[in-house]
């Protein structure tokens, strides 16, 4: 049974690593396609196209929107700022601290929660 379950396991992985390499070789030439794609489509100014009942359509969005919170800071009151942001701990900022005695371990050690995870690495 154990050889069984080890075979299996074996050819489970082969086929991870298979699939896996052949993503990184054809991942660069998918976003060149895509690319050329997007930008004859805008400059046709066509919204789709129908290849073999399949169709490909372009959405255009206006971005993401990017804030500059210190100017935003400088134009409204302290209180709706404060309303509308939110402080964030940058970890190597707060290593840095550490590391330079500012902030003690066992501070960070009752502020700090971890979520653990599961992750494959191929070498």
């Amino acid at each position: 049974m154990v050889n069984h379950m080890n075979q299996e396991i074996e050819n489970q992985v082969r086929e991870f690593l298979q699939i896996r390499d052949a993503i990184k070789t054809f991942e660069p030439k998918l976003k060149a396609l895509e690319e050329q794609l997007k930008q004859y489509m805008s400059e046709n100014e066509i919204k789709k196209i129908t290849v073999d009942g399949r169709t490909l359509t372009l959405v255009t969005s206006p971005g993401a929107r990017v804030f500059n919170a210190e100017e935003l800071q400088k134009l409204i009151s302290a209180s709706v700022f404060k309303q509308v942001t939110e402080p964030k701990v940058k970890t190597d900022l707060l290593d840095a601290a550490v590391s330079l005695g500012k902030i003690p371990q066992d501070v960070v050690d009752q502020v700090t929660t971890k979520t653990p995870y599961n992750q494959l690495r191929v070498n």
